[in-house]
């Protein structure tokens, strides 16, 4: 998983503790939440200026892992298409939630 490859590799960066999201479930959960977990497993408490500083180095990996290969990272069938036809229906707004 793209995120999780970016934030395995930002907290040892920063934090000096490698693995710390092992064993975290992450599937549908927010960045923040993911990151209070792994800093309650390894026991270290972190201010506002190094949850930042996380999650600054942490988009800037995500930005490189997203656009490496993989099996996962595909458009699901009819997407394309759907896509193409809201775009010029203006009363619709699109969003996206993973």
């Amino acid at each position: 998983m793209t995120g999780l490859r970016a934030l395995n590799q930002a907290f040892p960066e920063l934090f000096g503790t490698a693995s710390a999201f092992d064993g975290i479930s992450v599937s549908g959960r927010t960045d923040p939440l993911l990151l209070n977990d792994a800093t309650a497993r390894v026991g270290i408490a972190l201010d506002t200026v190094q949850r930042r500083r996380f999650h600054d180095r942490y988009c800037d990996l995500l930005e490189v892992e997203i656009l490496e290969p993989g099996p996962r990272k595909n458009l699901m069938p009819g997407v394309e298409e759907l896509l193409r036809e809201v775009h010029h229906q203006p009363e619709l707004c699109v969003g996206l939630l993973t």
